[in-house]
């Protein structure tokens, strides 16, 4: 038996699709409920479910009505604040592709990751040295157009854009379909232990994959609250937003819980679990976090081109020598240092051992979007929490 560990059938794909579309449907049947909290300091900056959708589809007006059409990229430029979802979900309703960058990324930085057709910026954030007209974000102005219909097309068509961390090497633009986020379901469940009643507090900046997915699409998914701490929120501040936020789960990079723990935690009587993502979580701090909080850390692993394919979960008990399953719904071989299987495997939903000497790939089972910035194939570290990059094939 080759190291395969298959937990199909995929998810089924509709023939035409709009990402944006689906993340928003669950909140139309709860209008005012909150769909976005910005926690500051002294306050919370609440969006319902309506005034998302009513500022996203204005935004997807508004950028149409800059001469683009569907397929052409809109770079974000944008701080950690409630404009990102609603560009980001905006230029996808459109049928536009956003292009997710950081922040902190200099002009030659920026400039060399990205070529797009629009440039949507807050004041005082690096642009790029293109030709580009470049906007400044207003969803309030953008709530009072006339509301665009979901561009619906192939689900296989480019929906966005992230980059991957540069761990090794420079980052690489990913390009993911529309139909990625048919593969977050099963997260909801066998990672995540997400409800339509859950508030999530991701700690992360929105433009990562792993703020995106977990902090934001799949809470909207489900019809939950989002919880995301204000631009400036230092980390020293997130036990406290914690508290008085009513969170219920905390998602976070294991070096955020690490420099968390070196204070102290109010009561937590809402929260039931944490998340973790991005690197190796190392046993010790999970045990910490227990001590300190009284709940558990669920850990997961995956890439900036793939969803998660290996998780803890609230629902799964797994014994002191592992720390993970393979997901549902996804194809995860076991591989050595030279990419080739293993012998043998252990079977379909069982734990993975934290020292195999070896990398572990997964597939969503069907060939990727093709288009600039789509790296080939990578594999994942699950003992270092690295990403390596195999040859390129020839063309």
């Amino acid at each position: 038996m080759l190291s395969l560990i298959d937990t199909r059938p995929f998810p089924a794909v509709p023939q035409v699709f709009n990402l944006a579309g689906h993340v928003l449907a669950a909140g139309q049947a709860a209008p005012v409920k909150p769909a976005l909290v910005i926690l500051h300091p002294d306050r919370d900056q609440v969006l319902t479910y309506a005034e998302v959708t009513t500022r996203i589809l204005g935004c997807a007006s508004a950028l149409l009505s800059n001469g683009l059409n569907p397929g052409d990229r809109v770079l974000m430029r944008l701080q950690n604040g409630p404009a990102f979802p609603v560009v980001f979900l905006g230029a996808i309703a459109a049928g536009l592709v956003p292009v997710a960058t950081s922040a902190a990324l200099t002009a030659p930085e920026v400039t060399r990751l990205a070529a797009p057709k629009l440039v949507v910026a807050n004041h005082g954030i690096a642009l790029p040295d293109h030709p580009a007209p470049v906007i400044a974000p207003d969803p309030g102005l953008w709530s009072t157009h006339p509301p665009a219909q979901f561009h619906l097309g192939a689900p296989q068509r480019e929906g966005y854009v992230v980059f991957t961390s540069g761990s090794s090497g420079q980052p690489e633009g990913v390009s993911h379909a529309h139909r990625a986020i048919l593969a977050r379901a099963t997260m909801h469940h066998a990672w995540e232990g997400l409800s339509p009643d859950d508030r999530l507090l991701h700690a992360d900046a929105l433009n990562w994959t792993y703020t995106l997915g977990t902090g934001l699409f799949d809470p909207w998914t489900l019809g939950a609250t989002a919880l995301i701490p204000a631009p400036g929120t230092s980390t020293g501040d997130l036990p406290q937003l914690l508290a008085r936020s009513n969170a219920t789960i905390f998602a976070a990079a294991p070096g955020v819980l690490r420099q968390m723990l070196r204070g102290t935690f109010p009561a937590l009587p809402h929260l039931r679990h944490a998340l973790s993502a991005g690197e190796a979580l190392p046993p010790p701090l999970r045990a910490d976090w227990q001590r300190q909080t009284g709940t558990d850390v669920h850990e997961a692993l995956g890439m900036s081109e793939l969803s998660t394919y290996i998780s803890g979960a609230p629902t799964a008990q797994h014994p002191p020598a592992a720390q993970a399953t393979s997901s549902p719904a996804a194809m995860s071989p076991a591989l050595t240092t030279a990419a080739t299987p293993f012998p043998s495997a252990p079977p379909a939903n069982s734990p993975f051992p934290p020292r195999i000497p070896a990398s572990c790939a997964a597939t969503s089972g069907k060939p990727p979007p093709q288009g600039p910035g789509l790296p080939h194939g990578r594999h994942g570290d699950h003992r270092r929490g690295r990403r390596h990059h195999p040859p390129r094939p020839p063309r």
